[in-house]
């Protein structure tokens, strides 16, 4: 075994990241389907509850929304490790 260099699987590496955006675009839509819930509910309650309940809408949907953020930001710097990657690999080949 070459314990002396890293090999890269750049494709399986690209597969996984369009894995992640696809439960990413998954969960996005799961988002606006707990919005239209929250907006049908909001028609049923009055008063206090349609408060709390707008409330509880406001504070889930920002947490998702924070979830979903963190997701994409971090599959964004997966991308770009793999293009410098891939780079860095290109340039040093190029000295051979």
């Amino acid at each position: 075994m070459d314990t002396d260099s890293i090999r890269y699987q750049y494709g399986a590496n690209y597969a996984s990241l369009e894995d992640i955006q696809g439960a990413t675009n998954n969960a996005q839509q799961m988002r606006e389907e707990v919005s239209q819930v929250f907006a049908a509910l909001q028609g049923v309650y009055e008063g206090d509850a349609a408060a709390t309940l707008h409330q509880k809408q406001t504070q889930i949907l920002q947490q998702m929304d924070a979830i979903l953020n963190e997701i994409t930001q971090t599959r964004s710097g997966g991308n770009q490790s793999q293009e410098d990657a891939a780079a860095l690999d290109r340039h040093l080949a190029g000295g051979f």
